[in-house]
């Protein structure tokens, strides 16, 4: 009621809220949202940032605005596949199926439990809460603990650096063009004593998501600009 009454913020219960922005989303339009974008720009002024590790190496106002001219006056080029002309169609081979080699179910949690030969133990559990996704929560043991006290500072540094990498054979670029229009998300961690990954995907790319996991572990790539923007990042927090 605060803030409703301060700055005119929405009044309606949840059920109509929900409601009424699930209607908004059903008719918005891809045109509709890139005429409002285009209307933000032309309102807004570029704002123009120089990122560096010394002074000395950081352009000046001159250079910087000599650069958005530069950019501004230039022909935009549309990058219309991979640079190497291949068409990415899957992240890898569909491989074998495994049977688990046990099946329990958990009545307490209404969950279901599965052993693999492996060593691997999976555990599934339906919700009601959010309707066509699935979550994913894969946890190992390890974590920054078991390392040496140099190695452990640089645990959030491997994660930023293999995330912004790309996966096997494909660089981020190749893998983002891949995701896009996907539902599916995948993001490494490593915590005082575990490890593992967070993720989640929309029932039709729920394959994808596994891909994602299963190369992560397998084929996980740094490269060098991933590398050095983290260090970055790092020094300048």
């Amino acid at each position: 009621y605060v803030a409703h009454y301060l700055s005119g913020s929405e009044i309606d219960g949840a059920d109509a809220t929900h409601e009424r922005l699930n209607d908004v989303l059903d008719r918005l339009t891809a045109e509709e949202m890139s005429n409002h974008f285009r209307y933000l720009m032309s309102i807004s002024a570029p704002l123009l940032a120089g990122l560096g590790q010394a002074a000395e190496t950081m352009p000046s106002v001159e250079e910087l605005r000599a650069a958005l001219d530069r950019g501004l006056a230039a022909e935009v080029q549309v990058d219309e596949g991979n640079g190497d002309g291949r068409e990415v169609v899957a992240l890898m081979d569909r491989p074998d199926r495994v049977q688990p080699v046990s099946v329990d179910e958990l009545r307490d949690l209404v969950a279901f439990q599965l052993r693999f030969e492996n060593g691997a133990t999976a555990m599934f559990i339906h919700s009601d809460i959010s309707e066509g996704a699935v979550d994913l929560f894969a946890l190992s043991d390890g974590g920054w603990s078991v390392l040496s006290n140099e190695d452990a500072q640089l645990a959030g540094l491997a994660t930023t650096a293999v995330e912004q990498s790309g996966l096997g054979e494909l660089d981020s670029v190749d893998l983002n063009r891949f995701l896009a229009g996907k539902v599916v998300s995948l993001t490494p961690f490593i915590d005082e004593v575990d490890e593992g990954f967070v993720g989640n995907a929309a029932v039709d790319d729920l394959e994808e998501l596994f891909q994602l996991l299963h190369l992560s572990v397998v084929a996980p790539r740094v490269d060098e600009a991933a590398f050095r923007s983290a260090i970055e990042a790092i020094e300048t927090a």
